[in-house]
């Protein structure tokens, strides 16, 4: 960024990927094939209208001559009727009747043509954006063969795993230990109080007190897990976690997705899990499916990579609420021992439009599901947002040692509750 004496401030964009879309852009506008890139850009088809526009200009002209031609011969006839002192007026009234009907179809032509080139413009819209992702790409590929990237990932992938590897330890001790919130409901025999249990009549006769039985959990129905929670992790991928990535936002969400997947490792028969994403361009980005978890170290560092270049590519925009809306919905489509919904936001919602009321409505839409904001950035907006959410529903957490006990103490909360309402039935 540059500070002029003007007091303006003007932002140079150095990257390779960002100048390929404008270019895009600006080929798109002036409908040439030129590179701003390489320096060559011609002015072929800028000469051509130019050209087009001298044509018409000298077609109305030659027609505009000839209607005043016109009007002469036929004044020329009317003044040799009423003589040469009226010969100069014959000639003034001619020549504007002419010029008069040359400039209106001449007017007429340019508003079609504006008009046109309008049309045209709003039809190659869609393709101009469809090139100018291709060229980011491709932009994006030649500096990863320059640099060599995929190295750089992996060291990058090892820094992240260190920021969390403690973590992950202290996660994965926390999910093994989370308990099944489908208890078995069985006779528990040998009580004082319920039904009087048909086997113990003769106890009962010779003054037994435990005799009796009502329904009830086993206690060691607490170790069993009949089918897997569901858990839809939705990140926030959008512009702005690049962008203002000098507070580390998308690093740590990076480390925070490494710490989710690494510990839900090997735990596929307790919990089956989705990792999305949402930007300004989509309210769902598909990284990590219910069906297919990561089952090694390259296919979590791809999930880490398609994270970083779809943030770093995207255009502004939210589409927070209708991810969350999407997630609570979907993640009932399959039986589950309980559904859980994680949303990961930097709070940069109210630019948007999003107040916090209306996205507590689209977490709580449906009970059985637990759903939770995660705000990882931006401490102020977000503890503001928290304080207008219903308690427990919005957590700000700024630090990435703060996501496994905030985990733990979801899992619990939610395990209390289950347990409330059972004792209810």
């Amino acid at each position: 960024a540059l500070l002029f004496s003007d007091a303006h401030v003007r932002v140079l964009e150095l990257r390779q990927d960002k100048l390929a879309v404008q270019e895009a852009l600006w080929v798109g506008m002036i409908g040439e094939k030129a590179s701003i890139l390489d320096g060559t850009v011609t002015g072929d088809n800028n000469k051509g209208r130019y050209d087009d526009m001298d044509n018409d200009n000298s077609d109305n002209s030659d027609n505009s001559d000839g209607s005043s031609d016109e009007n002469e011969n036929e004044n020329e006839n009317e003044n040799e009727n009423e003589g040469n002192s009226h010969s100069n007026r014959g000639r003034g009234r001619g020549r504007g009747k002419g010029r008069g009907r040359g400039n209106g179809i001449q007017i007429k032509g340019k508003g079609v043509g504006r008009s046109l080139a309008r049309l045209e413009a709003k039809a190659a819209a869609v393709e101009v954006l469809r090139e100018a992702r291709k060229l980011a790409s491709e932009a994006g590929e030649r500096q990863r063969e320059q640099l060599d990237l995929d190295q750089l990932d992996e060291e990058k992938y090892d820094e992240l795993f260190s920021m969390v590897e403690n973590d992950i330890t202290q996660l994965r001790v926390i999910l093994q230990t989370v308990e099944a919130r489908e208890r078995e409901r069985v006779w528990l025999r040998g009580k004082t109080s319920g039904e009087i249990d048909d086997s113990r009549i003769v106890d009962l006769a010779i003054g037994e007190r435990n005799v009796y039985k009502r329904r009830g959990q086993r206690d060691e129905a607490r170790l069993m897990q009949r089918l897997p929670k569901r858990l839809s992790f939705v990140v926030d991928i959008s512009g702005s976690m690049a962008y203002f990535n000098g507070d580390q936002r998308l690093d740590r969400l990076c480390a925070t997705i490494v710490m989710i997947m690494e510990s839900l490792t090997g735990l596929e028969h307790k919990y089956q899990y989705e990792v999305v994403g949402h930007s300004g361009e989509t309210h769902y980005f598909p990284l990590v499916s219910y069906s297919s978890p990561p089952i090694d170290r390259a296919q979590r560092l791809a999930v880490v990579q398609q994270m970083v270049d779809h943030s770093s590519k995207c255009s502004s925009g939210d589409n927070t609420l209708a991810a969350g809306a999407r997630a609570v919905k979907t993640v009932r489509e399959a039986a589950a021992d309980d559904y859980f919904v994680f949303l990961f936001s930097d709070a940069n919602l109210e630019g948007y439009g999003v107040e916090p009321e209306t996205l507590a409505q689209a977490l709580t839409n449906d009970k059985a599901v637990n759903a939770y904001v995660i705000f990882i950035a931006e401490e102020k907006v977000a503890e503001k947002m928290k304080e207008r959410m219903p308690a427990g529903r919005a957590h700000v957490v700024l630090d990435n040692d703060g996501m496994p006990l905030l985990f733990k103490e979801i899992f619990t909360k939610a395990m209390l509750s289950s347990q409330g309402a059972t004792s209810m039935l």
